[in-house]
Order: structure tokens, then sequence, then C-alpha cells
């Protein structure tokens, strides 16, 4: 065993600088994805970047009356049905805190949250417990609203994988629909948001 190491810390001495770098990249990779803090970080990162998730007007569907017939409650126990926000800009979100994807655009979501909650509706939806839902809440300080479906998800809005996002104009059409996570603080985030609050 011992000549196993030695010949292959040779071998790495032996390579370029640049060789040795994206070695010691990738074992950093490997290290932080061990541990659910490092794949958080790492996460957070690769969302900083911009190379995944993109944020654009991708969809033109118009909102179903099953879509517009569903209704949601908040940590509180207030209850919103989706006809009551027409003629409203909705940004909708499904999330978990067990989904790691999930937890890394949140920061990015609170800070969109915090430039144009004024402006558009955010849904940020969970079917966990509302106590795992409210302790998530507290201990990440948190203050985009949750809520939680009270009846089952209309197909049109359904998501198949998280987290899933769908941002909904003032004309009741779906105008971006996207699963994975994405980086919702930046100007394409807030373009898609200023775009659904237009009339056309």
């Amino acid at each position: 065993m011992p000549n196993f190491i030695q010949n292959r810390w040779e071998k790495f001495k032996a390579q370029s600088a640049i060789a040795k770098m994206w070695d010691v990249l990738f074992l950093v990779l490997i290290i932080a994805f061990l541990f659910p803090e490092g794949r958080d970080t790492m996460r957070r990162a690769i969302l900083s970047t911009g190379i995944v998730g993109s944020v654009d007007a991708n969809s033109d569907e118009a909102l179903t009356y099953e879509s517009e017939a569903w209704i949601l409650q908040d940590l509180n126990g207030a209850e919103v049905q989706l006809t009551e926000l027409k003629g409203q800009a909705i940004f909708l979100n499904f999330w978990a805190t067990w989904c790691g994807p999930c937890k890394a655009e949140m920061p990015s979501i609170e800070a969109l949250y915090k430039d144009m909650g004024d402006e558009v509706n955010f849904l940020i939806v969970s079917y966990e417990d509302p106590e795992v839902i409210r302790n998530f809440m507290n201990e990440e300080v948190y203050d985009f609203p949750v809520f939680f479906p009270r009846n089952g998800i209309p197909d049109q809005l359904s998501a198949e994988a998280l987290p899933t996002t769908l941002v909904i104009d003032v004309e009741g059409k779906i105008i971006h629909r996207s699963s994975g996570m994405s980086n919702w603080d930046s100007e394409s985030a807030r373009d898609l948001l200023r775009s659904a609050l237009k009339q056309s």
C-alpha cells in the first residue's frame, strides 16, 4: 500500500501546474459533496455563476378554471384562492426542507421577494408539516410567505420535480415554468417579474 501512495504522489508531482489545480479542485468538490453543509455551499456557488436555471419567459399558457379554484393556506391559517389574485402577478414555487436544490435557491428567492414582494404575489408552497416549515423559516430567517395546499394541486400547476417555479402574469397566463434550482437574485429574474406585471 505505501508503494501505491508513493507512486501516486510521484505522478502528482510530475504533473503540470494546471493538471495539479484540476486534481485539487476535483478533490475539494468530492469532499464538499460528502457533507450536507458543503453540498449547500457548492449549490449556491454554482447558482451564483448563472450557468444553471434559465429565468426567461418560456411559456404562454392561460390558467384553467381548475387552477384558478386552487386554495392555499399560510402559516397563520389564512386562506387564499388563486381566483382572488386575478389581475395580479404571481411567483409560485414548490419546495421542501429536505430538497438541497430548493434550499440552495432560497436566499435568491428571499432577495427577489424583498425587491418585488410589494408588486408580485409570492406563493412559496410546501407539502410538509407546517411546524417543520415554521421551524425552518425561523432558523433560516426568511420573510417570504409560505403556503400549503388545501386541496389537490391542479394538473396544470403540478410539479414533477423540486424545486419547480411558475410565474403567472396579470392576464392569468403562465409565462415561465422551470424545474431545478435557479438564481432568482438576478436582473433577468427581475425583468421576468416586470414583464409579468405588464398587460399585452
